[in-house]
């Protein structure tokens, strides 16, 4: 059981002219299906199908409600719990396809569609509760080239903490888009919502709803382009990260963890980075449970991203 729970804690200058942004399919999540038993929106895979196919059920994690901010519909994505053990609720858009393979092994959260847009922005509705610390992760990534090679293009998170960003109606939310050097053309998007963490199932209940891109791209300066760091999974239940990001700059700048109380708990120098994908690890297994902030030093500014271990 303990691969089931690990596997669910997943997770220069650019020029173009404004442009309407292509649009999410179901983005206000008002067609849904039944699979295998369980409620999905349609063209999303969710951690209940990642379930039905380890344990034969799902854990309800990802359900139609009718608390909704447009249409009728909103989806609830929220934490369970299984055998005494704390499990993230994941919904994720696109990749149904994999969902054929009969082997639970063959499954992938990775998800993805075709997208070859620039938006600036990815803005949704949501109504976030939930005990102190307990969490909230949307994660959008925008990508080119094959799968085990692709080049990340531009990078986007949201990240909602309680009680901070708990809210009882429901509040709009921007994700930033920040783009990397170069003039590359996406050809594939990812968005990735993960409710709750291994420390406080079901307490962390997320609707979302009414999903919309827009915006153009119209430069990037090297500030900007240093504040796309992605780190995943997060929450971790082992305290190991990946730090993800389409800046090469950033990905070899020297790298300070401080604790909630702002002492340094770790200081790891520059390194070189290599490759289309540059990403970098980060250990903090050895540190006690909390929240934690990664500060980095790039020319022309820094970056700074809160991870929950």
């Amino acid at each position: 059981m303990k691969h089931f729970f690990s596997l669910l804690t997943l997770l220069g200058a650019l020029t173009a002219a404004p442009a309407q942004a292509q649009q999410l399919p179901n983005s206000g999540f008002e067609t849904w299906t039944t699979r295998t038993g369980n409620q999905v929106p349609q063209g999303y895979v969710t951690s209940d199908d990642f379930a039905q196919r380890l344990i034969g059920f799902g854990l309800g994690s990802v359900t139609q409600s009718t608390a909704a901010h447009g249409g009728q519909y909103a989806a609830r994505v929220a934490g369970a719990s299984i055998l005494g053990q704390n499990v993230p609720g994941v919904l994720v858009l696109g990749d149904i396809a994999r969902l054929t393979p009969a082997s639970a092994a063959n499954f992938s959260f990775r998800g993805g569609l075709p997208y070859t847009a620039k938006p600036a922005r990815l803005q949704f509705w949501y109504r976030f509760s939930g005990a102190a610390q307990d969490s909230a992760v949307l994660y959008l990534e925008l990508r080119q080239g094959p799968r085990a090679t692709a080049r990340t293009i531009a990078l986007g998170t949201s990240f909602l903490v309680a009680p901070a960003n708990a809210t009882t109606v429901y509040t709009l939310g921007t994700l930033p888009l920040t783009y990397g050097a170069g003039t590359f053309t996406p050809d594939t998007l990812r968005f990735t919502t993960v409710v709750g963490s291994t420390r406080s199932a079901g307490s962390a209940v997320l609707l979302l709803d009414d999903l919309s891109l827009s915006g153009g791209v119209l430069a990037t300066t090297p500030g900007q382009a240093a504040s796309a760091a992605v780190v995943y999974p997060n929450p971790s239940a082992g305290g190991r990260f990946v730090i993800r990001t389409p800046d090469a700059a950033l990905a070899a700048a020297p790298l300070t963890v401080r604790d909630a109380l702002g002492r340094t708990v770790l200081a790891l120098p520059a390194r070189s980075a290599a490759g289309p994908i540059t990403e970098r690890e980060l250990d903090l297994s050895s540190q006690a449970r909390g929240l934690y902030l990664l500060s980095f030093e790039v020319p022309g500014g820094g970056s700074r991203r809160l991870v929950v271990e």
